[in-house]
């Protein structure tokens, strides 16, 4: 029978060594070292350019150490590289759509994010804004809606995002509001509101012809 010594004399010893290259060899297998960590980890950022969960991204790594024989390191050194991945490439994106945003821009961004005196709510809450029963009080406030959105979406460039990327962006930039969103780094700010004011934008153009639709029927209706 083994001993814990025996086992902790064996993991020092010359013989497991011999041991684990010869199982390398018999499964056709390599270790990763550094330089397939360096590998590896383009792996991981090429991955997170479309991809945002952790395990979609591990997959993708797991799938390319397989298809290079590579030995699986373990799971926590694949996790933290994901996020690691995860994070170098969303802030590559958040940079570059902050560093295309003109001071003015900037600036009406950070007004938005503030209640100006005699509201009950922020600018920002405000662009959240759905469409509510048809009826003209509706459609002419909500077409104040969009034409505020319209001034808005014009000092903002087009953005060279992944659709599945830009989708993300803009579900982490409905979920928080106006204190979450001004506690961000200015990068991240400034990019999120920018998305997420085009992607309304347009929401809103889709809102209001189906906001016409609905009142046309309701015309028809009472007539």
């Amino acid at each position: 029978t083994f001993t814990s010594k025996d086992l902790d004399d064996y993991d020092a010893s010359r013989m497991k060594r011999e041991h684990i290259a010869q199982v390398r060899s018999y499964v056709n297998v390599r270790p990763l070292g550094e330089p397939g960590r360096r590998w590896l980890r383009t792996v991981a950022e090429n991955a997170a350019q479309t991809k945002h969960l952790l395990p979609d991204i591990i997959n993708v790594m797991v799938e390319e150490l397989y298809h290079h024989r590579y030995e699986l390191p373990a799971f926590r050194a694949l996790d933290e590289m994901a996020a690691s991945a995860r994070e170098v490439v969303h802030e590559a994106h958040f940079e570059r759509i902050s560093g295309s945003l003109t001071a003015s821009a900037r600036k009406k961004i950070d007004d938005l994010l503030t209640i100006a005196p005699g509201q009950t709510h922020s600018g920002w809450q405000a662009l959240k804004r759905e469409p509510k029963r048809p009826g003209n009080k509706e459609v002419r406030f909500y077409l104040q809606h969009i034409d505020r959105l319209q001034k808005l979406g014009e000092m903002i460039p087009a953005l060279d995002v992944p659709v599945p990327k830009l989708k993300y962006f803009r579900a982490m930039a409905r979920a928080l509001d106006a204190g979450d969103l001004a506690e961000l780094k200015p990068a991240k700010r400034y990019a999120l509101a920018a998305i997420f004011i085009r992607s309304q934008h347009g929401k809103t153009l889709d809102d209001a012809a189906d906001l016409f639709i609905r009142l046309m029927q309701n015309l028809e209706n009472t007539a």
